[in-house]
């Protein structure tokens, strides 16, 4: 017996004529229950095994499983459940420890409120021997570059041991997945999700040290071909091939971000994605499938990472399918959320005098912040390059309120700043920090008459790790041409950490100085450093004369070459190595 039937079996049991109302009042809240729009079904692991600890979350199309608009565990016998608010458009997010998380497109309409569907995840692909796995944590704010190794033991188990502080710590191994992600041990007392959506250990620790224990064979393994699917129920089978349209297309980008980053950032690039954008543009100008596959298909062909549609459809081609997608996707779609650098690329397509009308429209119509954030970004950036002062002022405005809820924006803002100081151009700050090592005070006075490179930089930022083998390299070619000399700022939570980077994994032999994380801290601050790596280029007058994308990658030896004075006859140039 329900709650409510007993509370009417008190109310209303003196009069008998009032048993067909409360009939009829239960059967209208059983009638308005049925149709809550739901999501359901059942979510196992490759070949049907259990998964504990998993979880599915619900948001919208631009949100986050950070932030969901519910959330579930899922049943030991893999079951779960979620109402929706309302008809519409949502991501589904599937997780659990030691697979790779999942997120899937899920339509509900008001005539089929109720979605089910069948999902497995597939394991992460580790590797078949670890050579050496190591440790990140709480105590060291996940810093890539500040993991430590784990010790091999005759059981075939690898463990680590470490004086920490607390009752308890969180952490995540490397070297054991294909794709060198992050990914939770065998030994957990719970789970905390990070926002990559990989799980992070909780483990006690005992008297002030933590011990951790990794057993490669209590590790769930991939099968061979097996990889995590979705299979949804009538009437919503359409979501099945959507959904594997999607995971086709990211897994391809993923493959593409990592080429691109085994390439540290060289560019001009293009990846290569086969017969992947011939197969979506071709759903998306195919009238005969579901409006809902071609937009999705439209969308993940736009949103391609690395991929310049242009090239493929150049001119006139390009214009008759960019009026086509049009079409199928208007300026005031909320999908388009689901690729918000999707409209400038489709604007790129385009006649020239066409651009800016499209843009202009999306950003003043379409529903959704991100989208219309996008536009304006890229309206602004074309004004930039025009030069036009007052448009500049008028996006710029436009864009503020956009800024509180996304990072890019507030970037975007501090970077076109009116009022910005270090610009080339423009006397360096005055400045003056305690270096390292025992070396003394460095400040603006004390390298005044040479040139100098200023980094600012952090051991937890993988950018600013992957530009040390370049730094070291212009380093080794041009120390001492015309005085240069280099210093390193860094962002890091402290100096010991810097210390033991220094001596394990980059000498960075020249002057290095310690700032501490907080932006708004003398030395960042005076720099206009709102984020990392940032990089300024000062001459022997204290003149900054270049800054940031000019000395980053494969640039940053062209420009010191470009503007450092000649090395006088017979200098030597010292080695500086790893």
């Amino acid at each position: 017996m329900s709650a409510a039937e007993g509370r009417c079996r008190v109310s209303c049991p003196v009069r008998s004529s009032a048993v067909p109302l409360v009939v009829g009042l239960l059967l209208l809240l059983s009638g308005c229950a049925a149709h809550q729009p739901r999501i359901s079904g059942e979510l196992k692991g490759v070949g049907g095994s259990r998964l504990p600890h998993a979880e599915v979350f619900l948001s919208r199309l631009d949100g986050h499983f950070t932030k969901p608009l519910a959330s579930t565990p899922v049943s030991p016998e893999g079951h779960f459940s979620v109402e929706v608010p309302a008809p519409g458009d949502y991501r589904v997010w599937l997780a659990a420890p030691g697979y790779s998380p999942q997120n899937l497109l899920v339509q509900v309409a008001p005539e089929a409120p109720s979605v089910s569907f069948q999902a497995t995840l597939a394991p992460y692909r580790y590797h078949e021997r670890f050579e050496e796995p190591s440790v990140i944590g709480s105590w060291n704010g996940y810093a890539f570059p500040l993991a430590e190794p784990m010790q091999p033991q005759p059981d075939g188990t690898w463990t680590f041991e470490k004086a920490v502080e607390g009752e308890s710590v969180t952490y995540q191994l490397l070297g054991l997945a294909a794709d060198e992600r992050s990914v939770p041990g065998t030994q957990a007392e719970g789970y905390e999700l990070d926002r990559g959506g990989d799980y992070q250990c909780r483990v006690r620790t005992q008297e002030g040290r933590v011990k951790i224990v990794l057993d490669p064979k209590k590790l769930p393994r991939q099968r061979e071909g097996a990889s995590s699917a979705a299979v949804f129920a009538a009437p919503h089978e359409h979501l099945t091939r959507i959904n594997a349209l999607r995971a086709e297309a990211s897994e391809l980008a993923q493959k593409a971000m990592g080429a691109f980053m085994a390439r540290k950032g060289k560019m001009p690039w293009q990846a290569d994605y086969g017969e992947l954008p011939r197969k979506l543009v071709g759903l998306a100008r195919d009238a005969g499938q579901p409006t809902l596959l071609r937009q999705v298909a439209a969308l993940e062909w736009l949103g391609l990472p690395f991929y310049k549609p242009g090239q493929q459809y150049p001119g006139a081609e390009g214009q008759a399918l960019a009026a086509e997608l049009l079409q199928l996707l208007p300026p005031d779609n909320p999908r388009w959320v689901l690729a918000p650098n999707a409209t400038p690329r489709l604007a790129a397509l385009m006649a020239e005098a066409e651009q800016e009308p499209l843009l202009r429209d999306v950003a003043q119509r379409n529903p959704e912040p991100t989208v219309r954030a996008g536009a304006n970004a890229t309206l602004l950036e074309r004004a930039l390059k025009a030069n036009d002062a007052p448009r500049v002022a008028e996006l710029r405005e436009q864009l503020q309120p956009y800024a509180e809820g996304n990072p890019m924006v507030r970037m975007m803002l501090e970077m076109t700043r009116t009022d910005r100081k270090v610009v080339k151009g423009q006397p360096v700050p005055s400045f003056s920090a305690q270096l390292l090592d025992g070396q003394g005070t460095v400040s603006r006075e004390s390298l005044a008459g040479r040139f100098y490179l200023i980094d600012f930089w952090a051991v937890w930022c993988p950018p600013c790790v992957e530009e040390l083998p370049t730094l070291h390299e212009a380093w080794e070619k041009f120390q001492g041409r015309g005085g240069f000399t280099l210093l390193s700022v860094s962002m890091d939570a402290s100096e010991e950490q810097v210390r033991k980077f220094r001596e394990e994994k980059w000498k960075m032999p020249w002057l290095n100085t310690f700032s501490g994380m907080e932006f708004s801290a003398p030395l960042p601050k005076a720099f206009e450093v709102n984020s990392l790596p940032r990089a300024v280029l000062v001459d022997a007058h204290g003149t900054i004369i270049a800054t940031d994308a000019e000395l980053r990658g494969d640039k940053l030896e062209r420009t010191l070459e470009a503007l450092l004075p000649a090395r006088t006859p017979g200098q030597p140039t010292p080695s500086a190595g790893r």
